[in-house]
């Protein structure tokens, strides 16, 4: 988790206290960066160079706009908390496509009044948003919950219930922060019992169709002033809720952060605490908290009178992993104010950083590198033999979990598109693995080299359903010479759909999300296999799920995979690996790579057309090794060991 710094943002006007980065979230391309001392908000877009720009001005002179951002399939959610006579607004924002983002509708409380505070935090999941009004009847607090009423634009989002605390006190604040994962809907309600905070949940009833009060959640160190629920976020199973005014480790105000892990009901299963700081006293750990997959964020303002943000890691037991920082900030930049994080980017927001820590805001966008391992070994050739095969001594670690992908009605599951089984053919057109193009995931692509052979070789993944039924097959692909894709789908080697899709310009080089639908009529294992029939068109990414939309820019991560994949191809040598041949050669743990042992490679070297090169080898090459797949408990080692009786020194390659 390196985390390398990207863009720093501002606001192009610069001036005092508007509090740029007061909020923001992140997901897919789109960052969008709330500045509620302007009344405003910005949205900007990543492009392939991996920096951002500003590409629309989302501001709605609304008073109080931008304290509260969120997004999620396609639209944005910005609050207003002070607008439309101080009762509150929210403003939706909906892709048209083109990165238009038209403002087409904003949504009140039906009973809302003067101080209600709607807009104070806002939370969006598919059809339904969620708005905090923390200041409603005397501060007690209440929610409101908006339907889409369909996905024409037109139609709006009508107000679906509104709900209040079992007990409503004045000054709990209940709806200060809201998190909605589709499934419960979370509150906190920082003001409860003299100000120690409490987070309700409500879960959706089918009978009533309504969300009903499920239960209450306390800390484990439950302490007045503490303000748990001032912070919420929530990711598949685990929740997670900042006390930032706890005496934690009884430090005044060092703050907290309770991690909740959702069996039949939400459970307290971690108490996590600022690390390595100069001084905890005052670091308000937990006023801001994102949770991503496997990641925590969470931003101190306080730190060092500074501010800092910690990244925290769920196969560790939410241990620490990452303290993010930068070099040069002021006393009282707040850096930390707000966190987001999606995929392998995370930004941080500074709401009163500026020369003088004024407030003018900025914020802060890191990037934790893909990670690509390679091993490689240079051996000679001279020209004087052509060598067909290489011979390497791999050792395994772990053990295949399966042989195939399960598949699920209830989840998607997503394969990184090079962790496959076997290619149908290795002659005629060859399709092989590759990493060049920015933009790709995992650990590369599989790429066709040519189109002008009738033969197409079939990409094959193992797949086996626990359910059967009609699965949405998104597959993230990329043209380098046209503006279209052709692909077929088979199941167990028979043609079940094609596709041929019209993409963005092929210069751009921009990844796009095909898709189509695949029945697999039982719980048998099957094949599913992807034949590319396009010049120069790559794949990456295979996302299937049933009732599944559009997944933005990378997608979700990959899926543990069930085996591992090793990819072997053979570069000519110029002090490094540089300009890949048409060599190219896999194994996997399936059904090859089964035992510690030495493992012949093809390194027959082709021609542009895929036939055997009439061609001698030169001089210097190497011979390259990566894999797909692996994690820390199953993976494949290229190891060095003594060779036999011909070669005189350990060696990991023979020719």
């Amino acid at each position: 988790m390196a985390y390398i710094q990207h863009n720093i943002l501002t606001n192009a006007t610069g001036l005092d206290n508007y509090r740029y980065g007061s909020a923001c979230s992140l997901r897919g391309y789109y960052l969008v960066v709330g500045e509620r001392g302007n009344n405003a908000a910005y949205l900007y877009k990543r492009g392939l160079n991996e920096e951002w720009s500003q590409i629309k001005d989302l501001s709605l002179l609304m008073s109080g706009f931008g304290c509260s951002v969120d997004m999620d399939d396609g639209y944005i959610v910005i609050g207003a908390e002070n607008e439309n006579g101080d009762k509150g607004e929210a403003a939706i924002y909906k892709d048209d496509g083109g990165d238009t983002w038209s403002n087409y509708y904003t949504v009140v409380g039906s009973d809302a009044v003067s101080g209600s505070l709607f807009g104070s935090s806002v939370s969006i999941s598919g059809a339904y948003l969620v708005v905090g009004a923390p200041g409603d009847s005397s501060s007690k607090g209440a929610i409101y919950i908006f339907k889409r009423n369909s996905t024409n634009n037109t139609n709006g989002w009508t107000q679906y219930q509104k709900i209040v605390s079992e007990i409503p006190t004045i000054g709990d604040y209940f709806g200060a922060s809201v998190a909605f994962d589709g499934e419960d809907i979370i509150v906190g309600a920082t003001g409860n019992s003299n100000g120690s905070g409490a987070a309700y949940v409500y879960s959706f009833d089918s009978d009533s169709e309504v969300w009903q009060f499920a239960y209450n959640l306390y800390p484990s160190n439950r302490e007045e002033n503490a303000q748990f629920g001032g912070s919420i976020s929530v990711s598949s199973s685990y929740l997670a809720i900042g006390a930032q005014y706890e005496d934690a480790n009884s430090i005044v105000n060092s703050g907290a952060v309770y991690v909740y892990k959702k069996v039949d009901r939400w459970y307290e299963v971690e108490k996590v605490t600022g690390v390595n700081e100069n001084s905890y006293e005052g670091n308000r750990f937990g006023c801001s908290v994102e949770l991503e997959g496997d990641f925590l964020i969470v931003g101190s303002v306080g730190s060092d009178d500074k501010g800092v943000a910690d990244v925290f890691y769920k196969k560790r037991d939410w241990g620490h992993l990452k303290k993010i920082y930068v070099s040069g900030l002021s006393t009282g930049d707040s850096f930390g104010s707000s966190v987001t994080i999606y995929n392998r980017f995370l930004a941080v927001g500074a709401d009163a950083s500026s020369a003088g820590s004024s407030g003018e805001g900025k914020v802060y966008i890191f990037e934790d590198p893909l990670i690509r391992l390679r091993l490689a070994q240079e051996f000679e050739v001279n020209g004087e033999f052509v060598p067909t095969k290489a011979s390497v001594y791999l050792r395994r670690v772990g053990s295949n979990s399966r042989d195939y992908w399960s598949l699920y009605n209830t989840e998607p599951v997503v394969i990184d598109a090079t962790n496959y089984s076997s290619i149908s053919t290795r002659s005629g057109n060859i399709l092989y693995f590759a990493d060049t193009v920015g933009g790709s995931t995992g650990n590369g692509y599989m790429i066709l080299h040519n189109d002008n052979l009738s033969r197409f070789p079939v990409v094959c993944y193992p797949i086996k359903a626990v359910n059967d039924d009609t699965y949405d097959l998104w597959i993230r692909c990329i043209s380098l010479e046209s503006n279209t894709i052709s692909m077929e789908i088979l199941l167990d080697g028979e043609v079940v759909r094609t596709l041929n899709e019209t993409l963005g310009d092929p210069s751009a080089e921009q990844w796009q999300w095909v898709n189509t639908t695949v029945t697999i009529p039982d719980n048998q294992e099957h094949s599913l296999g992807i034949r590319i029939k396009e010049k120069q068109c790559a794949i990456d990414k295979i996302y299937i799920g049933v009732d599944s939309e559009t997944p933005y820019a990378e997608g979700p991560n990959e899926t543990v995979s069930p085996y591992v994949t090793i990819h072997m191809q053979l570069y000519e040598s110029s002090n490094n690996p540089s300009n890949p041949l048409l060599v190219y050669d896999y194994k996997n743990t399936i059904n090859q790579v089964v035992q510690d042992d030495w493992y012949n490679f093809n390194i027959t070297r082709l021609d542009d057309d895929g036939n055997v090169s009439a061609a001698t080898y030169g001089d210097n090459y190497f011979l390259v090794m990566s894999s797909a797949g692996g994690d820390v408990d199953n993976f494949v080692i290229w190891e060095t060991v003594d060779n036999d009786e011909y070669m005189s020194f350990p060696s990991a390659i023979k020719i």
